[in-house]
């Protein structure tokens, strides 16, 4: 069977003896029982992420994930399992940091899951992923299963799960107004250029100066292309 206890046993007794018609009872021995036992040799309840195979994807939209995590086998017991953060596998922020946001609510991490006794079993962890108005890259959120107990369970390679969140925020670069004008004694006039949302990385925004009815070098002067830096979180 696919039971996970270590030793089984079950006993058969003689119970009576019939003998021919004519001849005496037969005499039951001093062994008349035997006791029979069943080495287990079915390998413990296993302990994994459902998909460690491969990185989860969640759109930072999405509002909340639901990672699944396997007990295999068949358990004579209730499994427990921790479920907590790997720092090392995780970029993503659960607080935020001057401008830079949080990505991820933090309530799950401690969270134990429950596997009741019988056949295999999945239980979910729901992880909260915050929709920030920020520009970002790919960023990782890294789960560690943790304190397996119960049943003689064990944990396999698969106690990590990455999760990969996509950032929906596309940063837009304009002037302020369409349309600008002053007066020739003002010298050099600021054009403000604006970046919509944030970006958490360097963004460069090129330009070129075409001329129209005023005259290059003469009406106006200074480089005809040139290149607008937007420092992260600027």
């Amino acid at each position: 069977d696919a039971e996970s206890p270590s030793t089984e046993d079950f006993s058969i007794q003689i119970t009576g003896t019939t003998s021919p018609p004519g001849d005496p009872p037969l005499i039951i021995g001093p062994n008349f029982q035997i006791d029979y036992t069943i080495f287990d040799d079915d390998p413990p309840p296993k302990i994994s992420f459902a998909s460690f195979a491969t990185n989860l994807q969640i759109n930072e939209a999405a509002g909340t994930i639901d990672v699944g995590v396997v007990r295999d086998g068949t358990a004579v017991g209730v499994v427990t399992c921790d479920v907590e953060i790997r720092a090392a596998g995780t970029t993503a922020r659960s607080s935020a940091s001057g401008l830079d946001p949080q990505d991820f609510g933090t309530g799950f991490i401690g969270t134990q899951l429950s596997f009741p006794a019988g056949p295999p079993s999945t239980q979910f962890v729901t992880v909260p992923i915050i929709n920030d108005n920020v520009d970002e890259t790919l960023e990782t959120l890294q789960l560690r299963l943790s304190n397996i107990v119960g049943a003689g369970a064990s944990s396999v390679a698969s106690l990590l799960q990455t999760i990969e969140i996509i950032d929906d925020d596309i940063p837009v670069a304009t002037f302020a107004s369409a349309s600008q004008s002053g007066f020739e004694s003002i010298g050099a006039p600021s054009l403000l250029v604006t970046l919509d949302p944030i970006s958490s990385r360097d963004i460069a925004v090129d330009f070129t100066m075409s001329p129209g009815t005023a005259t290059f070098n003469q009406d106006y002067a200074g480089s005809q292309v040139g290149t607008v830096l937007f420092p992260a979180f600027s």
